[in-house]
């Protein structure tokens, strides 16, 4: 997120006191929550839009419209800042969460499918959803990063998986580039994982 819009606006509030601003918002002077919500809108890298927040009387979007509002700014201008800062942060739910999936090369045995689906996650070393916004190098730099550290933590040992021989770096449901042990970039994989241990009761996951 910019500050395209946050600088200007605490810089605005910087002369305003709880007595003289929300007032002009719609709300009492005494109204300490009202107060702590602007400064947490104000503090907020994306003005408090990243919450459902409702106070029975405004949103997170029409709060910081009447903020704007109070301070002088053009109605227009906080609109736009508004929907930028909303279409980013839907960009980023929607975004498709990178990880690495430990190829062990595992072929199940008498293992019980319980504990299987319960270790699941720990053949994924998952990722933010922001850095699959990242440029791919920046990404990759990351990945090996990621790689030599569980590397020197765990010596690739997955535990009831078995020995790690390759990383599968998924940066899509279905695309996934492969890393040796000593992350090297080694090849790709237009699949989704291999195989995957779950156990659900009425079509729901026990363990996620």
């Amino acid at each position: 997120m910019t500050d395209f819009l946050r600088n200007p606006l605490l810089i605005a509030a910087s002369t305003e006191t709880q007595a003289t601003l929300l007032p002009r918002m719609g709300y009492a002077a005494s109204d300490d929550r009202a107060w702590a919500r602007v400064h947490k809108v104000l503090e907020s890298p994306c003005l408090g839009l990243e919450d459902s927040h409702y106070d029975f009387r405004h949103n997170g979007a029409d709060f910081l419209r009447v903020l704007g509002q109070a301070l002088n700014f053009e109605k227009w201008l906080v609109d736009l800042e508004i929907n930028r800062i909303q279409l980013q942060l839907k960009e980023e739910r929607d975004a498709f969460q990178p990880y690495l999936w430990l190829d062990t090369g595992f072929k199940r045995q008498n293992q019980p499918i319980f504990a299987l689906a319960a270790c699941e996650q720990h053949r994924h070393l998952y990722f933010s959803k922001q850095h699959a916004l990242l440029p791919l190098a920046t990404q990759l730099s990351a990945v090996k990063q990621r790689i030599h550290t569980h590397q020197q933590k765990t010596a690739g040992d997955a535990g009831i998986w078995g020995q790690v021989q390759q990383y599968l770096y998924y940066h899509a449901a279905s695309s996934a580039l492969v890393f040796s042990i000593h992350a090297e970039l080694i090849g790709e994989r237009t699949s989704e994982v291999p195989d995957k241990a779950t156990l659900t009761v009425n079509g729901q996951s026990l363990f996620s």
